[in-house]
């Protein structure tokens, strides 16, 4: 008899080792997809605030001589915590981000 507690024991382990393996998997395709949502989320609000930033930017080239700062938008520099879900763009927004807040430094001590 203490063979089939043993068999039984065995079997219990490695049902108890699938389970915790099978739920893991289950929650990284959850994670992922819920990345995956929010970064679809963070593009579409992007493509507007993109374009209203690059009207702006339009609208400063057309008197390049007129001291005028540059600011991004409300709504992008919220959603910068998300550009890493981005990859290589994100990089991109980020350093966008930093060289408007630098070139608006820059506006502010030449304005002085």
């Amino acid at each position: 008899m203490e063979w089939l507690a043993a068999w039984i024991q065995a079997i219990g382990i490695i049902g108890s080792v699938w389970v915790v393996f099978y739920v893991s998997r289950l929650d990284a395709a959850r994670r992922r997809d819920q990345e995956l949502n929010r970064a679809k989320g963070l593009v579409t609000q992007l493509k507007t605030v993109l374009e209203q930033f690059r009207l702006k930017v339009i609208d400063a080239e057309k008197a390049p001589f007129e001291i005028k700062k540059l600011w991004l938008p409300n709504k992008m520099m919220q959603r910068s915590r998300d550009f890493p879900l981005l990859g290589h763009v994100g990089t991109q927004l980020d350093l966008l981000v930093v060289q408007v807040t630098s070139l608006n430094r820059s506006i502010g001590r030449v304005a002085d």
